[in-house]
């Protein structure tokens, strides 16, 4: 199977180790990187800022989505593969009508990251998602084809690694997380203060009830 993934093509992103995956099974991949192509843009934090405002602009979806069927003219994958929420139905509409591969969205992230929900009028053929109950009331409550696939790690990258004295120093605890120090995380975390927890992120907002 040829696999276009859309998405971000980074170190450690999820369209990144979904297309090591598919490359380790056999199929054909490549991966779409939705932000700008300049590198100019990209090394500039204030110009970054300013193109993923554009990007939400009428004149933002369109140019992107004419760079997707372009690609898609190019690569002619049997597969289209996003990666998050990020294309609007107009755009997934547009797709659609210029490629008969199957649509699918793997979503990463829990129910609160929802925003917009495009997905939910996307006209995708196939929702993947990590969380069964959404499974359950978009197959009940929307009629969609959702689906459950379970958290997994990508042992190409994240595999154990021999440590050093400072290492361990540095490392060791009896729970980590990955992540933003959100609300929700926080009042969880906050079931498990005996323990040694470390969190690896960004730095937590200033209203962040942290001790």
């Amino acid at each position: 199977l040829k696999v276009l993934i859309i998405g971000y093509n980074e170190q450690e992103s999820f369209g990144l180790h979904i297309k090591e995956g598919l490359h380790e099974l056999g199929h054909d991949c490549d991966l779409f990187d939705l932000r700008v192509t300049s590198q100019i843009i990209r090394s500039n934090k204030l110009l970054n800022k300013l193109y993923d405002l554009y990007r939400l602009t009428e004149a933002g979806e369109e140019n992107i989505c004419q760079r997707i069927i372009i690609k898609i003219k190019e690569y002619l994958p049997d597969i289209i593969l996003t990666t998050h929420d990020f294309l609007t139905p107009k755009q997934l509409k547009d797709i659609k009508n210029e490629s008969n591969a199957l649509l699918m969205m793997w979503f990463p992230d829990h129910i609160g990251n929802f925003g917009r929900a495009f997905f939910i009028n996307g006209q995708y053929d196939y929702l993947f998602f990590k969380d069964r109950n959404i499974c359950n009331i978009l197959n009940k409550e929307y009629g969609l084809n959702a689906f459950y696939i379970p958290e997994c790690a990508n042992t190409k990258r994240q595999h154990k690694a021999d440590l050093s004295v400072k290492d361990k120093e540095l490392y060791d605890c009896d729970i980590c997380t990955v992540g933003t120090m959100h609300t929700s995380r926080i009042n969880m975390l906050n079931n498990f203060t005996e323990y040694n927890v470390k969190i690896w992120g960004p730095k937590p907002k200033y209203w962040a009830p942290i001790d």
